[in-house]
């Protein structure tokens, strides 16, 4: 009996060890690494003049060399430049500059142009005509550009890499030119947008913007401007 009690022993034991080798194991585990209280979104330009360096507190103009009732088709470029530094280090972080006249009290636009089949507001309006297609706004150009050298924009300002038209909040088609008027993101500057619409990079934080207007048919006593350029992280 003895023996075969511990054979009986033996076998249970072994029954065991079975189905411990076959048991399941599932483990859920997690990492995490919560940014959402850190980064930066920040964006600086400072107006100088290109003559000196010193420092300026509007886009001017040299309107004693500008033709008058000329119906023009070169560009003239701002006395004034701008030094830009931008640090953006949150997703999805972005710097816009877009215009808004309509808001304005000085140079108020209240009746647009017509591009095609959008209508437009952009530029510095005739402080008089308050906008209108004929002598209601001189077009505007940006440049953005790692090389401060102050840029030609002869008769085709796009012509020159790095150009954009400045954009008015109240053009029909503001809100398809989201990257078109994006001056910084997580890539730094930002110089343009490439055929198909996406934003392309300068290669730097740091930088500098030229300025371009279209004078045409300017009289003596007429003033222009615009006091609505926006440098914001969000739009609304």
């Amino acid at each position: 009996m003895k023996k075969l009690f511990n054979l009986v022993a033996v076998l249970a034991v072994t029954v065991l060890l079975s189905n411990s080798a076959f048991a399941a194991v599932s483990l859920t585990r997690s990492s995490i690494a919560n940014f959402s209280s850190v980064g930066e979104v920040s964006f600086s330009l400072d107006l100088k003049y290109i003559a000196d360096d010193s420092a300026a507190s509007v886009i001017d103009w040299d309107v004693a060399n500008i033709p008058l009732n000329v119906d023009a088709t070169t560009w003239t470029t701002s006395t004034v430049y701008a030094v830009l530094s931008s640090t953006v280090t949150t997703a999805n972080g972005t710097v816009y500059m877009f215009q808004d006249n309509a808001n304005s009290t000085d140079y108020k636009a209240v009746t647009p142009r017509t591009e095609g089949a959008n209508s437009i507001y952009s530029g510095m309006v005739n402080q008089a005509n308050q906008g209108g297609e004929y002598r209601g706004y001189v077009p505007m150009v940006f440049n953005s550009t790692t090389t401060k050298a102050t840029p030609n924009f002869g008769t085709d300002p796009e012509t020159v890499a790095g150009t954009r038209y400045f954009i008015d909040k109240s053009n029909t088609n503001f809100n398809d030119q989201t990257n078109y008027i994006t001056v910084a993101n997580t890539g730094g500057l930002v110089g343009g947008v490439t055929a198909t619409g996406a934003c392309w990079n300068v290669g730097s934080n740091t930088g500098y913007m030229y300025f371009g207007g279209l004078f045409k048919n300017i009289l003596g006593g007429d003033v222009w401007g615009t006091d609505q350029i926006k440098i914001v992280s969000s739009i609304e």
